[in-house]
């Protein structure tokens, strides 16, 4: 009996024992647990406020970027003409042998630039094509894109685009009014059948006195500037230089203000151009209605010159001649000028006349500097010339030949008296797959020198040649 109390006694301290390891091993657990979740809802607290902080940063981020945003469009809009202010009503512009066109509304194209809607109906018996010709705004030339052909009895839905850069330029904020003609051509000989009369379109901004205001470059191209100046005025027509800018492509140029205060649409060329003592051919041509300006750029290097590595300019000798725009007869030419840059006095001037001296006789000095094939491409001979006579003349390669095979080229350079001329003979590569030539081995050619004004030949050359290792 007592045995068997004495185990159900050591029984019970087992059970006892048991409870209280659990009792504390649960309390242990409790307490491991609050532990982790005091822990997690403070990394959840901080992560919290990590995140808070972070949106705030982007946030104020985004609303910088916003304001730099707002601001670069603001500067934008500064700059760029301003369509969305000016409106147009639907209006025939005219009505004119069975031809109709019809300004619908002035539109904005994100490639094109501004223009106006047109609507053109061919009700006469002829396939026609339209151009347009002679416009302005606010009463600055500018360029335009038009040109559309209509078969008999149908219409066509065609933009006129003008040339933004030219509105830019011109500093023009607000279109007011329109100035244009219209050109109709039969589509199949392409006989003028009309011209129309000067068409106004004034547009809702008109009155406001927007007045154009056109920004300076003052500083200029690579420290190189030009002082503001009327370069001439001669009946009725004045000429001011602005500033100096540079294109990606086309290199250095001179911003020019036309005026035309003459009761005539002239056409403005530049006859003579001479920089750094290099002749350069220039390809400048404006037209300039009546009583109208223009902003235009003069660009001032060719490529030969540039490639030669000459990127600065210290002076330059400009002449220009005025004709009339519809008959070119010839109103006046101015006499020749010279225009200096800041560079004037610092600069040295240079030769780029390395090379084989092929001619020297008479005042003339002719090297070739080198000889460029590119496949694809043809070929370009560089050539230097100096023109040590006292006359002005002009100097062209002719029968020019590569491995004994005749080539067709182009080489014409215009230089004054005591002056020089850095350009090309470019070879045309159809000739090179004509001929199946694969490598330049030799180069022979002729130079005719003539005198400018009348053309008479003063010295043709015997064959001149050269051999290409």
């Amino acid at each position: 009996m007592l045995k068997m109390l004495k185990k159900s006694f050591l029984f019970a301290l087992i059970i006892a024992l048991v409870f209280a390891m659990t009792a504390c091993g649960g309390e242990e657990k409790k307490d491991e647990t609050v532990k982790e979740t005091t822990t997690k809802e403070q990394a959840k607290e901080d992560e919290k406020e990590t995140t808070e902080a972070k949106k705030d940063d982007k946030q104020e981020t985004t609303e910088a970027k916003k304001e730099e945003q707002e601001t670069t469009e603001a500067k934008k809009d500064d700059k760029d003409v301003k369509v969305d202010k000016s409106t147009i009503e639907k209006q025939v512009l005219f009505e004119e042998k069975g031809i109709k066109v019809t300004a619908l509304k002035l539109v904005q194209d994100d490639i094109m630039g501004p223009g106006i809607k047109l609507l053109v109906e061919n009700n006469s018996d002829k396939d026609i094509n339209i151009s347009s010709d002679n416009i302005s705004i606010n009463d600055y030339m500018i360029e335009s894109y038009f040109s559309s052909d209509v078969s008999v009895g149908k219409k066509v839905n065609d933009t006129l685009y003008f040339e933004e850069e030219e509105i830019a330029n011109a500093g023009i904020k607000v279109i007011e009014a329109i100035n244009l003609q219209f050109k109709v051509y039969d589509k199949e000989s392409y006989d003028e059948i009309f011209t129309t009369d000067l068409i106004v379109i004034n547009t809702s901004a008109f009155g406001t006195d927007s007045k154009a205001s056109v920004d300076v470059n003052t500083d200029g191209v690579d420290g190189m500037t030009i002082e503001p100046a009327v370069l001439f005025e001669q009946d009725n027509v004045k000429v001011t230089s602005i500033d100096l800018v540079k294109d990606d492509y086309m290199g250095i140029g001179m911003r020019l203000m036309i005026e035309n205060n003459s009761d005539k649409n002239i056409n403005l060329r530049n006859t003579n151009l001479v920089v750094n003592d290099y002749a350069v051919e220039s390809y400048f041509s404006k037209d300039i209605g009546a009583g109208k300006k223009r902003v235009a750029t003069l660009f001032l290097l060719n490529d030969v010159m540039t490639k030669a590595g000459m990127d600065t300019i210290a002076d330059m000798i400009l002449q220009f001649q005025a004709d009339e725009s519809a008959s070119y007869a010839k109103i006046f030419e101015t006499e020749p000028f010279i225009v200096k840059t800041s560079k004037a006095d610092s600069y040295q001037k240079v030769k780029y006349d390395d090379g084989l001296v092929i001619f020297e006789q008479d005042g003339f000095k002719v090297t070739v500097v080198d000889f460029v094939r590119e496949d694809g491409y043809g070929a370009d001979m560089i050539m230097h010339v100096e023109n040590n006579t006292d006359e002005y003349i002009t100097v062209n390669c002719e029968e020019l030949s590569i491995n004994g095979f005749m080539m067709d080229t182009y080489f014409s350079g215009d230089i004054p008296a005591g002056k020089l001329l850095l350009d090309y003979a470019n070879i045309f590569e159809e000739n090179f797959t004509e001929n199946e030539i694969e490598e330049v081995e030799s180069v022979s050619f002729k130079l005719i020198f003539r005198k400018y004004n009348d053309y008479k030949t003063m010295l043709e050359t015997e064959e001149l040649s050269f051999t290409i290792e």
